[in-house]
């Protein structure tokens, strides 16, 4: 009974030391190997790789300008002097510069208007003033009229009586006209010699103004004119008015004084 007792004490002793190698042989066999911490994960530094920037070889294409585009190249084809039709000359294969020349002549640039300036907005009519193709009238300016300036006219010259005590040397002229406005002055001329108020020939002064009717009437006594002599009449205004009327041989004067 005693050795049964330990034969049974000796095979659970073996028992509990082969549990723990069982156990470790297990996780070798299935790789598993003691759990990572959250602080050694952190602690590894993973560098990431450079992507590759991926480099392309730049197109052979011509430098045009004010062209049309080209549609296609003909890339590894040799290079002609190709000529456009508005005269610029650049490289480019015999198909290219066909496709360009055909392209070109199906599409033409439009033409500038007619009137750019009357027509700034273009089209061709509507409700727009500034779209519509007849081009708005400039107005002419209306000059701008002159005053009117009324020249004083001789109807009539009349030698008055003279009712002065001194009649014997003085001869009284009456103007009768239109326009005779106020200002207006007489004279008479003869042979070059001038006869007004303002002239010392035979008397100081030769005229002074006896009377007036406004616009139609114009009186003067003059002194000591020379007998049997025919005269001419003036009316004038002075500077800087420079209107006047003359009438020639409108009197004369008795030759016995």
């Amino acid at each position: 009974m005693r050795k049964h007792l330990k034969k049974r004490y000796l095979l659970f002793l073996l028992l509990l030391l082969l549990i723990p190698f069982l156990v470790w042989l297990g996780s070798i066999s299935t790789g598993h190997t003691k759990p990572v911490t959250s602080k050694e994960v952190a602690a590894v530094h993973i560098t990431p790789s450079a992507t590759p920037t991926p480099t392309t070889e730049p197109e052979n294409t011509p430098e045009v300008t004010d062209n049309p585009p080209f549609y296609y190249m003909s890339i590894g084809a040799p290079k002609i002097d190709c000529t456009g039709p508005d005269g610029k000359t650049f490289k480019a294969t015999k198909s290219d510069c066909d496709a360009f020349i055909t392209y070109w002549n199906d599409h033409p640039k439009p033409k500038a208007p007619d009137n750019p300036v009357n027509n700034p907005g273009g089209g061709s009519g509507g409700n727009n003033n500034n779209g519509g193709s007849t081009p708005t009238a400039t107005p002419t300016p209306t000059p701008t009229s002159a005053p009117v300036v009324n020249q004083p006219v001789i109807d009539t010259v009349n030698v008055k009586p003279c009712t002065s005590s001194s009649c014997s040397f003085i001869t009284s002229i009456e103007v009768i006209g239109k326009n005779l406005e106020q200002g207006i002055k007489m004279a008479l001329l003869q042979n070059g010699i001038r006869y007004d108020e303002s002239t010392t020939n035979n008397n100081n002064p030769d005229a002074t103004q006896t009377g007036a009717n406004p616009t139609t009437q114009l009186m003067y006594d003059f002194y000591h004119l020379p007998g049997c002599s025919t005269f001419d009449v003036m009316v004038y205004y002075t500077q800087p008015d420079t209107r006047s009327a003359t009438k020639s041989a409108a009197f004369s004067t008795i030759c016995n004084r």
